[in-house]
């Protein structure tokens, strides 16, 4: 698809344009979070869509009680988003190639950024005698919003790959941060407006909304600096040229053949467990007049009060989110440092650990409404516990799967496995996402 024009090592550094004031950095670490943010800021917001879809005349608010919409939410929100993000896997691969990389990325953030302006408009509007059709509204609205970021994270994987090194692991760092973003935004909105969820959810909103739309600015005035023009033409591309043959693809299939048992595993996993049962997890003392059932009292032991203030806040947003995302970050650093140093064996015997270990541990844990499978986890702690070795495992991994496409590609095929990797996630996800719903509702 692309013919080089450029050999980097052949020119010498004086020569090359400089990244003023590592604006371009900036940049680059925005778009990560802007790939990521969508898989995870809405999520994030489990407590407001809990809200949104509960039972208006129940005042006490249990799990036990939760209605359809409450418990489907998550599920049926990730299978309608696969098949969109299906539909549009396939555009990757036939026909994304007659449209320029740069314009994917930016037209795609436009309408992402659009999205978002859409949600904070509607978070304060009363639907609590519309909940069928503001759920449909938020089903649909994510889907676009998916099948957006597809092609986003498809083009932009493969157009930083023209910039230098660093500047790829800068994108990844902000990819890994994205749910830690929004996580700490969440609980950052929760913390000024305690117990108004709805004014609380629009503050979050707010801010995401600001985060893609300086994204966008800044993209549109750094593309036109020396320094990104320089690199962002270092490989010439051809819209008019064919696609790649059946052939070129099996080849490109085998060279990254381990990589898409990994991307396997870690599919099975996040459908399993995050997008289906761990927002339905509730504290211990749900039940109970405990404050911990509410707030992480303990943290107001810290010394520093504006920590312990942000901090202070619900349950999942901290232990189903927070902690998980932290540890998802920190086992994308520990790749960082060993991946060179461990066999793939033995990488593949760590994610079969986790998936064969972590996952089903999770089902056990305090997910409400339980009907079938048995509480063998009922304390906070545990969860916790799994929190940690899941983010912890399934950072290092995903960080461990994108390393070997570069490693087992060349410029030559490079775009090819990473449209392919993006396609390859629509699919599992399309095919496994319906695990999703009938586990919640066997629970």
């Amino acid at each position: 698809m692309y013919n080089n024009i450029y050999n980097e090592e052949k020119v010498s550094n004086f020569s090359l344009p400089k990244d003023k004031y590592s604006i371009c950095r900036l940049l680059f670490f925005l778009l990560g979070v802007c790939m990521y943010l969508p898989l995870t800021f809405l999520s994030g917001a489990n407590n407001f869509w809990l809200h949104k879809f509960r039972n208006v005349t129940d005042t006490t608010n249990s799990a036990e009680n939760r209605t359809t919409l409450q418990i489907n939410y998550s599920s049926v929100n990730l299978s309608v988003s696969t098949v969109c993000n299906l539909v549009f896997g396939v555009f990757n691969i036939t026909l994304s190639h007659r449209i320029k990389i740069l314009h994917r990325v930016f037209v795609g953030l436009i309408i992402e950024t659009f999205v978002f302006f859409i949600y904070t408009i509607s978070v304060e509007i009363n639907t609590d005698n519309v909940q069928l059709l503001y759920f449909i509204f938020v089903i649909a609205s994510y889907g676009v919003l998916s099948a957006t970021n597809t092609v986003v994270i498809s083009a932009g994987n493969n157009y930083f790959t023209r910039f230098p090194v660093a500047y790829m692991y800068i994108t990844q760092l902000g990819q890994g941060s994205a749910g830690l973003i929004g996580n700490l935004l969440n609980i950052f909105s929760i913390s000024v407006f305690h117990s108004d969820i709805e004014k609380a959810t629009l503050l979050y909103f707010i801010i995401g909304s600001v985060i893609y739309l300086s994204t966008v600015i800044l993209f549109s005035i750094e593309r036109r600096t020396e320094f990104f023009q320089h690199w962002s033409h270092a490989v010439r591309e051809e819209t008019d040229k064919k696609w790649h043959s059946i052939k070129e693809i099996k080849n490109v299939i085998y060279k990254i053949r381990d990589l898409l048992i990994i991307l396997g595993i870690i599919l099975i996993n996040l459908i399993t467990t995050n997008v289906s049962v761990m927002p339905l997890v509730v504290s211990e003392l749900d039940d109970t007049d405990s404050v911990w059932a509410s707030k992480l009292i303990f943290l107001n032991w810290l010394c520093f009060s504006f920590i312990s203030t942000l901090l202070e806040t619900y349950f999942s947003p901290v232990l189903t989110y927070l902690l998980y995302n932290v540890c998802n970050l920190i086992g994308r650093l520990v790749c960082v440092g060993v991946k060179n140093k461990l066999s793939e064996t033995t990488y593949f015997r760590i994610l079969n650990l986790g998936l064969i270990v972590v996952v089903p541990f999770i089902w056990l844990c305090n997910a409400q409404p339980k009907h079938h499978i048995p509480l063998l986890f009922p304390h906070d702690y545990q969860y916790a516990i799994l929190m940690v070795v899941n983010g912890l495992l399934s950072g290092f991994a995903l960080l461990y799967a994108l390393d070997l496409i570069k490693l087992k590609t060349d410029k030559s095929n490079s775009d090819l496995a990473f449209t392919f990797y993006g396609f390859y996630i629509n699919i599992i996800e399309a095919v496994l996402s319906p695990i999703g719903i009938l586990l919640v509702n066997f629970l």
